[in-house]
């Protein structure tokens, strides 16, 4: 069978992807955002961090490219103070944007998520269920990402996952990074996950320059699918995984 049958079945066939415009000049950024629109690409993620005052500038340039029906959010990997976060916040407020783990610490994003003009995704504030469950007892947030071997693997990842989809919080599940194998796991527990808890996902294994197994989820015009082989679906490539060529 299908990872995604014993995860809870196929309930998100086609799930959208967000494309990650990097931390550059803003003609840089405005230029990734351009061509991932052009590439069919609906959920944005801006990467943010530069001091706040050029960020502020940056968002108020890069909103007049903004689409009725994209999803932007700003990830700003705890880089901020609460005060700069709630100043970046207060400065933008008319632009409809997701502010991910805007601080280092989960009480910094708390007090951040109780006085910010954004919507709130957290992040890095999570390794554990009960850091998740604390962060539901708080309303600390409004989304999640859900990065799979951050919290354990597939198992540990499915229990969160059916928490945070009770308590109507919507997730991006991806990792940190991998190949297609990495891929194809994370896919397979947002296959199975309600499109309403889905905020989106990620095709990693398309940023790399060196693919490591044949079969991973396929890509095209900002949406990703799997097929229903056994398992996860891809083959590895054992000759690239294996630490004798390495070593040679």
């Amino acid at each position: 069978l299908p990872v995604y049958t014993l995860l809870g079945g196929l309930q998100s066939p086609s799930m959208p992807l967000h494309r990650i415009v990097p931390l550059a000049e803003p003609a840089e950024m405005e230029e990734s955002l351009r061509r991932y629109r052009a590439e069919g690409f609906r959920h944005i993620q801006i990467k943010l961090g530069h001091e706040v005052d050029e960020d502020i500038d940056l968002i108020r340039r890069l909103r007049k490219l903004k689409q009725p029906d994209e999803l932007w959010v700003g990830d700003i990997n705890g880089a901020w103070r609460r005060d700069q976060a709630l100043r970046f916040s207060k400065a933008i407020e008319d632009v409809d944007i997701y502010l991910e783990q805007p601080c280092r610490s989960y009480d910094e994003c708390l007090s951040v998520r109780r006085r910010a003009k954004h919507v709130i995704k957290l992040d890095e504030a999570f390794n554990t269920l009960s850091e998740v469950q604390r962060g539901l007892r708080d309303d600390a947030m409004d989304a999640i990402a859900l990065k799979v071997s951050k919290f354990g693997g597939l198992t540990p990842s499915r229990i969160i996952r059916d928490v945070c989809a009770d308590a109507g919080i919507p997730m991006t599940i991806e990792d940190a990074w991998g190949s297609g194998i990495a891929t194809a796991a994370y896919a397979h527990l947002a296959a199975s996950t309600s499109p309403r808890a889905l905020l989106n996902t990620t095709d990693l294994h398309n940023y790399n320059t060196v693919q490591l197994a044949t079969g991973a989820p396929e890509a095209a015009d900002g949406r990703m699918w799997l097929s229903d082989r056994p398992g996860l679906g891809v083959v590895p490539d054992f000759a690239l995984l294996s630490l004798r060529d390495v070593y040679e």
